[in-house]
């Protein structure tokens, strides 16, 4: 098995526990943080927060048989943390913009200060 990875960011700051329990519950295998770890977790999060822009970052690394599907963790987690994401696109530049009301659309993502927010159009 290889190591896998996604990267999102919350709009807003979720307490970490909080966090690792819907990816755990989102992606169907148990998720760990630094400051919240188990044995043998099947996923890592490494959480960062930011003042500006979307301030919560997440990189999830993981090994697992199986595939995720983008589309449907993003929808989910937005759905389940009632907050809008964006999430990193594996075969794309673009990220997946996600509202908590399932509204999602691609969008360039830029650098800002100290954190990450959506590119004007």
């Amino acid at each position: 098995m290889s190591n896998q990875e996604f990267q999102f960011f919350l709009k807003d700051n979720i307490d970490e526990l909080t966090l690792i329990t819907a990816l755990s519950d989102v992606l169907g295998f148990g998720v760990a943080s630094p400051l919240h770890y188990f044995s043998n977790p099947d996923g890592i999060a490494q959480i960062t927060t930011f003042d500006v822009g979307f301030k919560c970052g997440c990189l999830v690394t993981y090994t697992d048989k199986d595939k995720i599907d983008e589309q449907i963790v993003a929808l989910a987690l937005a759905k389940k943390l009632h907050t809008e994401l964006i999430f990193e696109l594996e075969k794309s530049d673009k990220w997946l913009h996600v509202q908590p009301t399932g509204e999602q659309r691609e969008v360039t993502v830029i650098d800002i200060d100290v954190g990450v927010d959506i590119a004007p159009e």
